[in-house]
């Protein structure tokens, strides 16, 4: 897998997870301690990406593991 690949997986993951949890973009932002455009450009166009450390806040704010961003869930393989 690229890196561009894995990129666009860490974005759907995103998605994935804040839908499932039923959380908005906004929501997911402010509980993250982030901007909402931050999540919006991580969701849709992850080829300008991001740092762990800021997927790490997502995860935390989603009440997940890091690991769950890096790698498709089940439902979605």
């Amino acid at each position: 897998m690229s890196t561009i690949d894995s990129m666009i997986t860490v974005g759907k993951n995103v998605k994935f997870w804040r839908e499932r949890k039923g959380v908005t973009q906004e929501g997911l932002a402010n509980k993250a301690g982030l901007h909402r455009t931050t999540v919006a450009k991580i969701e849709t166009d992850m080829r300008h990406g991001t740092n762990i450390t800021t997927l790490q806040k997502i995860a935390d704010a989603l009440g997940i593991s890091l690991n769950s961003l890096l790698n498709p869930p089940k439902e979605r393989r």
